[in-house]
């Protein structure tokens, strides 16, 4: 069985356009555009027998391929996925796009040839966005409280005294030279859109995946508190009650959403095992896969 694998975000087309077209146009008909396209981009893919999911899955993810194009997706690997953002997980997008849009320099979004960038919001919004893909026990491991330029404190309130608040600046100035505000706003508020149950199923996560015909494959990190098992056990429920074939793994592994990078690893043999029994014919068992030892990957 040949195998296609795609990563599951916004076409750089749909973003490129959705930019420029809020150069002369209103924001939301901006908004608007880049999200009917980015969507429409999916229809452009060939034929894929197996489509793996990663995080940012906001248009052409996995999930909507195998609602869209029943015939045409085997197989669905959706790694730290959900079928919609959890309501922690748009209330800190929305803490990122305010940071920007709060910026001055952002000058309701028209500042390229200006001069000016809003980096001090875009410092801010990637900030928010790095916090949310750790995990507590994460970062206390990482930092602790340990001191970034002296023995004891200094009483500053405007130069980092602790290592993780400098470890935040540090990636706040490394993201504004390489990234734009506009595009990280459509993205982010792109992400807060995508819903399955809602575009797909009039509000039922169940009808949405009726028509699906892929074998589907879920991974998800018990510390993942963005994209947290639970969304992936919400998708396992609704492919088991209509009886479709599904796999759910949780790994036990300590690193937040960054797991989907650190833990690879542990998830090349169970998609290898999940890809290689599609390839021989045998569907995945009826069982959670992770369910002998009472649903965790060790």
């Amino acid at each position: 069985m040949s195998v296609s694998i795609w990563r599951s975000e916004p076409s750089a087309a749909a973003i490129a356009i959705g930019i420029a077209f809020h150069q002369w146009a209103d924001f939301s008909w901006a908004l608007f555009f880049f999200g009917v396209l980015g969507r429409r981009t999916a229809r452009l893919h060939p034929v894929t027998h197996a489509f793996v999911s990663i995080p940012w899955a906001a248009f052409t993810s996995a999930f909507e391929w195998s609602v869209l194009f029943p015939d045409q997706v085997d197989a669905v690997v959706a790694i730290a996925s959900t079928h919609a953002l959890h309501p922690q997980g748009v209330a800190w997008n929305a803490i990122a796009r305010d940071a920007i849009m709060g910026d001055p320099a952002w000058q309701g979004g028209h500042y390229y040839g200006s001069g000016r960038k809003p980096d001090a919001g875009m410092g801010v919004a990637r900030m928010v966005g790095h916090v949310t893909y750790l995990s507590a026990p994460a970062m206390n491991d990482r930092f602790g409280r340990r001191l970034q330029f002296a023995d004891d404190i200094r009483y500053t309130i405007t130069d980092p005294e602790f290592e993780v608040e400098s470890y935040l600046r540090h990636q706040a100035g490394s993201f504004v030279r390489r990234f734009d505000a506009n595009t990280y706003l459509y993205t982010s508020r792109a992400l807060t859109y995508f819903d399955l149950a809602r575009q797909y199923g009039s509000g039922s996560l169940a009808r949405a995946l009726e028509g699906v015909a892929a074998r589907t494959l879920l991974i998800a990190f018990s510390s993942d508190w963005l994209y947290p098992p639970s969304a992936s056990r919400e998708i396992e429920d609704a492919l088991r009650a209509l009886g479709k074939p599904v796999e759910l793994h949780v790994i036990e592994a300590p690193y937040g959403h960054d797991c989907f990078l650190l833990e690879e690893a542990r998830q090349t043999p169970v998609i290898r095992r999940f890809l290689a029994a599609g390839a021989a014919g045998t569907a995945p068992g009826g069982a959670t896969a992770s369910a002998p030892n009472g649903g965790a990957d060790g």
